[in-house]
């Protein structure tokens, strides 16, 4: 389950999705170069919550809940996104509504501490 709000208050409420994501897939900072003597070296940078993205697709939205979450679209830089591992502060990079369905990806910035 996704639950997505606004950071500050907002008398329409938050919009849940039944989706299920594993926010946990995804990569290091990790950068290879090639060496002149035909090696390679790597520089491992680690890892940090910024470096995720969400991608929901084809998650099922009610009617109402698809307008809050356009508005908070159009109306927020940054929003609330609740997920199973924890509270992130994230930024909708691209939302689509069509007939009942949302595809988006979300770009998480940090997460938050409960």
């Amino acid at each position: 389950m996704i639950s997505i709000s606004t950071v500050t208050q907002n008398s329409d409420g938050n919009v849940i999705l039944k989706y299920r994501n594993d926010l946990r897939n995804n990569v290091a900072r990790l950068s290879r170069y090639t060496t002149l003597d035909g090696g390679s070296y790597q520089i491992h940078s680690g890892f940090s919550d910024g470096d995720r993205t969400l991608d929901i697709s084809d998650a099922r939205i009610s009617k109402d809940d698809s307008e809050k979450l356009w508005t908070i679209f159009r109306n927020e830089t940054s929003v609330l996104v609740s997920l199973e591992d924890g509270i992130f502060l994230a930024g909708i990079k691209v939302l689509r509504l069509n007939n009942g369905l949302v595809d988006s990806t979300i770009y998480i910035k940090s997460k938050e501490n409960t």
